[in-house]
């Protein structure tokens, strides 16, 4: 993903062939967009199918998200839900329970 300050006439917003532009907490973004040919391996299935999982789940608590992240992404480009999102994926899926678990049980 690359940033910019301006295109070249002016901020650039939208989608050109499989590139995207668009602005995100003030700074124009490009990213492209490509899809894999490939079928998808166990693995990655699997982070597919845990960011399903904690995205849904996080959904229905999108206030108080917003209240308790907030001050974690004072200063940088995240957003409270971002935040959120990525401290719940890493600690409370069963996956990382069950790792959890089998490290405590020793």
């Amino acid at each position: 993903m690359g940033t910019q300050k301006d295109g070249l006439h002016g901020p650039v917003e939208g989608r050109i062939g499989n590139l995207v532009h668009y602005v995100l907490n003030g700074k124009n973004v490009s990213r492209l967009i490509g899809r894999s040919t490939k079928p998808a391996s166990l693995k990655q299935r699997a982070v597919r199918q845990r960011m399903k999982v904690v995205t849904e789940f996080l959904r229905s608590t999108l206030y108080y998200i917003n209240l308790g992240f907030a001050t974690e992404v004072l200063g940088t480009d995240k957003n409270p839900h971002n935040a959120a999102v990525s401290y719940n994926f890493t600690h409370a899926t069963v996956e990382n329970i069950l790792k959890y678990k089998s490290i405590t049980a020793r």
